[in-house]
């Protein structure tokens, strides 16, 4: 008899369904690009369909300018408001790249760059079920290594599209090493990890921290702010970039 288990249910299967607009709501515009780029790239991954750059450039500019027009707090606010979940990790780390970029005084390409690595340093979690995705309480060793396989995937599949700059590939695959070596998928260390892959790496753990789930509280900005330096004095993060991002 052929086995009856049911598929897992995963990001792509959520993609599919219809969520809410906020249009109206402050920068709600942005975050409904952003969130139908995100859904369709989560789809297309799964299903094997063929993406461009473009439609991720286009979503980040509308990104990039709400933020620089009404500010980060609104359009976090707004974000929340209307997600969850790994979607709202994904807006939320894009907002905080965005964010970095244009309060260091990038230039607008740059910017662009790191907005760009923020909507897609998770993708390939969209083969991961949400049952470990959105697990209340320790994962597994099995689940563990699960989760670990996401920035392979989404690497493998943008690289598989062609187009995307090296250094967003680099930080898709990466953005979860430490300068000590100790991260993964590769156990890079020191000058192996680009400034682009450090930047999302603290914009990431920052996001994460700070996000409120069903089986966490989030953290202030002062307790995240405070984590992620002990991290930099542990060797894990850059230490200069988390004070630039907390200035």
């Amino acid at each position: 008899m052929a086995d009856q288990t049911p598929a897992p249910i995963t990001l792509a299967d959520q993609a599919a369904a219809p969520f809410r607009s906020a249009a109206g709501a402050a920068g709600g515009a942005s975050v409904d690009a952003a969130a139908h780029m995100l859904s369709d790239m989560f789809l297309s991954l799964t299903n094997g369909r063929a993406t461009n750059v473009a439609s991720v450039t286009q979503a980040g500019d509308q990104v990039i300018d709400a933020i620089a027009e009404i500010g980060i707090a609104p359009w976090m606010d707004t974000v929340r408001a209307y997600h969850e979940g790994t979607f709202q990790h994904c807006l939320i780390v894009t907002g905080l790249t965005t964010l970095f970029g244009q309060k260091t005084g990038m230039r607008r390409r740059d910017v662009a760059l790191l907005t760009m690595v923020g909507l897609l340093h998770d993708i390939g979690k969209a083969r991961i079920p949400l049952e470990i995705l959105d697990k209340q309480g320790p994962l597994t060793e099995r689940e563990f290594a699960i989760i670990q396989s996401h920035p392979v995937i989404g690497y493998d599949y943008l690289l598989a599209q062609g187009g995307f700059p090296p250094s967003v590939l680099s930080a898709v695959r990466h953005h979860h090493e430490y300068l000590d070596g100790s991260g993964y998928p590769d156990g890079l260390s020191d000058a192996q990890i680009d400034d682009v892959t450090r930047i999302l790496t603290i914009c990431d753990i920052y996001g994460a921290l700070i996000e409120e789930r069903a089986y966490k509280k989030p953290k202030t900005r002062e307790e995240a702010i405070r984590i992620l330096l002990e991290m930099g004095a542990e060797g894990k993060v850059e230490t200069g970039l988390v004070q630039a991002f907390a200035s």
